[in-house]
């Protein structure tokens, strides 16, 4: 294995632990805040278009189970929130990081990361087969930071190599 490989492996492997580190010990508001910009910056066009009027008011909780960190997004005229849990949610999606990174870099069909239960949703199912089908429709690695992109694809490359 060359130098450059060691170096991805390591990368992958280590991310939920450096992750859940950097969100234990960062206020949860710091979290909330760069989280909630993030997503309103990625799904901008697709709020001023009206695309995702279907989740304005619906709570959506995603537990992330190798990171031990679940965060729930609302929405409403002005885009997305992150906020703490204060209630039912509507819907919820569990799974760990690496699948919620394959479907955000739309490297693997999400089906498969439901069928096969490494992504699970509960709650209301047709708002969690809206939401599938708007991010299938949205290349998010056209929308991060430039910066970004190159690493956000070569560790989504890495774990198709290694864990799917």
């Amino acid at each position: 294995m060359s130098c450059k490989a060691k170096i991805e492996t390591t990368v992958v492997d280590g991310f939920p632990l450096v992750v859940s580190k950097l969100l234990k010990f960062s206020p949860l508001f710091v979290v909330e805040g760069i989280m909630s910009k993030s997503l309103n910056a990625m799904f901008r066009p697709s709020i001023e278009n009206g695309d995702l009027d279907f989740f304005n008011g619906k709570l959506l909780n995603v537990c992330v189970t190798d990171l031990g960190f679940s965060f729930c997004i609302t929405s409403d005229e002005n885009g997305f929130r992150v906020v703490h849990h204060y209630r039912e949610c509507d819907l919820y999606f569990s799974g760990e990081s690496y699948c919620f990174m394959l479907l955000m870099t739309d490297k693997v069909d999400p089906d498969m990361l439901f069928f096969q239960r490494k992504i699970k949703i509960t709650g209301d199912t047709d708002l969690g087969l809206e939401i599938k089908n708007t991010l299938a429709n949205v290349d998010v690695c056209e929308r991060i930071p430039a910066l970004l992109s190159p690493f956000f694809d070569r560790v989504s490359n890495e774990i198709l190599a290694s864990k799917v």
